[in-house]
């Protein structure tokens, strides 16, 4: 129980970090409704992706959105390898890229592209971290962040296939049946 109140003293520790959150949700989720519409995704997908771009946008808000922010200084990332959580905010970073990756597997149906993208992220933003001086740009957070983004991206496809959907985006009916 203490592990769960010393994340969400991380998470909500700055007001800033929930209005961020909730701006950068907006955006990612416009953008990526407007980049699927005409495609005739169902409801179902449509609500994964607004998910999905919440949890991105709440995940993006706690890693970058700080106080004191300054451009331009030299990075470098700490050699501090492994996965396993030895404190709240290594678990937060396990748990962090999880949902989104989750809900991008049920909105895109696509393991592999998935987890590219979200492993490219990750990369990103923790050199991005380092570059405005909001963090310290790490290799066990990064590699916290790509198992658990991996992780969420493995439960969406065990929920894709417990659903009978299958690889590739396609379904037993509507639009992509045709496509065998």
């Amino acid at each position: 129980m203490d592990d769960v109140l010393a994340l969400t003293r991380i998470v909500l520790r700055d007001p800033l970090t929930l209005v961020a959150g909730v701006g950068v949700a907006l955006v990612i989720g416009a953008v990526w409704l407007w980049l699927v519409r005409g495609r005739g995704w169902g409801p179902w997908r449509r609500a994964a992706v607004v998910l999905g771009s919440a949890a991105l946008g709440t995940a993006l808000a706690i890693v970058l959105v700080r106080e004191d922010v300054t451009f331009g200084r030299p990075w470098y990332c700490l050699g501090n390898p492994g996965i396993a959580p030895g404190t709240a905010e290594e678990t937060l970073n396990l748990v962090l890229y999880s949902p989104a990756a989750f809900f991008a597997v049920l909105a895109t149906r696509r393991l592999l592209a998935t987890t590219t993208v979200f492993l490219v992220l990750v990369v990103a933003v923790e050199c991005l971290q380092k570059w405005i001086d909001v963090g310290t740009c790490e290799v066990g957070d990064m590699s916290r962040n790509g198992v658990g983004a991996l992780l969420g991206a493995l439960a969406g496809r065990v929920v894709l296939s417990g659903a009978g959907c299958m690889p590739g985006g396609r379904t037993e009916s509507g639009r992509d049946a045709g496509r065998r």
